[in-house]
């Protein structure tokens, strides 16, 4: 991780993202036969994702751009990372990265075809509605948020939306209606 951190101060992106998914893919098999207790090879897993979050997050190339992308894409729909939170993780990557429809249209397709669990779900409909305000506009992505207001990270986010409108009736409303559900 060292390693990786000087190639991030050394603006040499790519070495450090092809430093980070090692360790990330290396840590995540090691977890499969380790006892992990104090933390230290999640930890090490959690540091990588970090490492490219904040690369993603910094002036990059456009040939960075796509191999994050890629990778995301990729590792997703080879499941490494499936059961742990890393799996939807490179989906939200992803999400930060794209500028295309057609990359997308590969998130929401991978976010569709994929077997998840509960919280997974919730994570990919915030995902879904993170991009759609991205991509076409507060008024696809207010509609989208309705049609999933049971998923209680949308239903506060429409809780917020309302109150930074003064519309405090309607925040009222989502949130009985939250208790309710």
């Amino acid at each position: 991780m060292e390693s990786a951190q000087k190639q991030i101060n050394n603006h040499n992106y790519k070495s450090a993202v092809f430093i980070c998914t090692a360790v990330m893919e290396q840590m995540t098999e090691a977890l499969q036969y380790s006892d992990d207790s104090n933390g230290d090879i999640g930890g090490s897993v959690d540091a990588a994702y970090e490492m490219i979050h904040n690369i993603a997050q910094q002036q990059i190339s456009e040939e960075i751009r796509k191999l994050i992308i890629e990778y995301c894409l990729t590792s997703f729909d080879k499941q490494i990372y499936s059961g742990w939170d890393w799996h939807i993780g490179v989906l939200r990557l992803a999400a930060l990265l794209l500028k295309t429809d057609d990359e997308t249209g590969r998130i929401f397709a991978q976010v569709e075809k994929a077997q998840m669990s509960d919280y997974e779900r919730k994570e990919a409909q915030s995902i879904k509605y993170d991009i759609l305000l991205k991509t076409k506009g507060e008024d696809v992505a207010e509609k989208y948020l309705e049609q999933n207001i049971t998923n209680s990270n949308l239903r506060r986010e429409a809780i917020h939306k309302a109150l930074k409108k003064k519309n405090f009736d309607k925040a009222i409303s989502i949130a009985k209606d939250g208790i309710k559900y």
